[in-house]
């Protein structure tokens, strides 16, 4: 092996060296930013299991299926009563708005009727 040869090899270590280092550094800032990143997912998960609800909830689709199946209402019929072909023929004609039924007021947005108060 020729002194050339040697010298060739030697600054090709210096630079996989080099390389080396920086990728540790590379490697040390990533797991502190891994870190970082999960002690607030920690933080967040905290947060959420403290405002989470400790009282059992009631879907609303439940309540419906509950009056549906256990209380006999129909579901399909209210919602002919509540869209009857008037109010269907003024949706149609005048688009999203409020529009009266049976003392209350339905709330149409782009075709879905959202609420009734």
């Amino acid at each position: 092996m020729s002194q050339h040869d040697l010298k060739h090899l030697q600054v090709r270590k210096a630079k996989l060296e080099s390389e080396l280092a920086d990728a540790d550094l590379a490697k040390r800032e990533s797991a502190k930013k891994y870190s970082e990143l999960s002690n607030k997912i920690g933080a967040i998960n905290k947060e959420i299991a403290a405002l989470s609800p400790t009282e059992i909830i009631i879907s609303e689709h439940a309540l419906l299926r509950y009056l549906e199946r256990a209380m006999g209402f129909d579901l399909a019929e209210i919602s002919k009563s509540i869209l009857s072909e008037a109010n269907k023929t003024a949706i149609k004609k005048m688009g999203s708005g409020v529009y009266p039924v049976a003392g209350l007021q339905m709330v149409v947005k782009d075709n879905v009727l959202v609420t009734v108060k």
